[in-house]
């Protein structure tokens, strides 16, 4: 007669990433961060916060649920070519915080895009380089009832549009966009 062992495993409320982290199912705790936000947000529970511990630059990200991105003032995110350094395709119960952050984008690529009617929160997001959109809020399909709400953005460089909103509602106050 075998012996079956069942393994669970709890997605933690807070994710870390750091300049040292390893990317790995299990990574996330802050003694053990991950390298990449991408990894730190797999391994984060539904509603959880993924927080930088120090300086680094942790790759683009995909998001598909509420969660916060909290770079702590300290994290970028550089993306080159036609590439997106955020795509938020979340849906629209679902809440997405990105604060404190850098992105830099080279290319033609976009920021911070929104593809789908979702509650979106930009607060203290700085966007240079050169993308085609700093931020990209599109309901896809003309689905109006997303909701992005911005506070301290800064978009600057070659951005063809800083902010493009087409199918949500919402606010953008003390915000700078320029080159655009």
């Amino acid at each position: 007669i075998g012996l079956i062992t069942a393994v669970v495993v709890h997605a933690a409320q807070i994710g870390w990433v750091a300049s040292s982290g390893v990317d790995g199912p299990s990574c996330g705790a802050r003694s053990a961060p991950c390298a990449t936000f991408q990894q730190a947000y797999n391994n984060t529970a539904v509603g959880g916060v993924v927080k930088a511990a120090d300086a680094g630059e942790f790759g683009s990200l995909t998001i598909a649920h509420t969660i916060t991105i909290d770079g702590s003032g300290l994290a970028e995110i550089i993306v080159s070519g036609m590439v997106t350094a955020i795509a938020i395709q979340a849906g629209l119960s679902d809440q997405v915080t990105i604060q404190d952050l850098s992105i830099n984008v080279t290319g033609i690529g976009i920021g911070i895009s929104a593809s789908q009617p979702t509650q979106v929160h930009l607060s203290n997001v700085t966007i240079t380089g050169t993308p085609i959109e700093g931020v990209l809020a599109y309901a896809g399909g003309g689905v109006p009832g997303g909701v992005l709400t911005v506070d301290h953005l800064m978009v600057t460089g070659g951005a063809t549009s800083g902010v493009l909103v087409d199918g949500f509602g919402g606010s953008i106050r003390d915000s700078t966009i320029s080159g655009a």
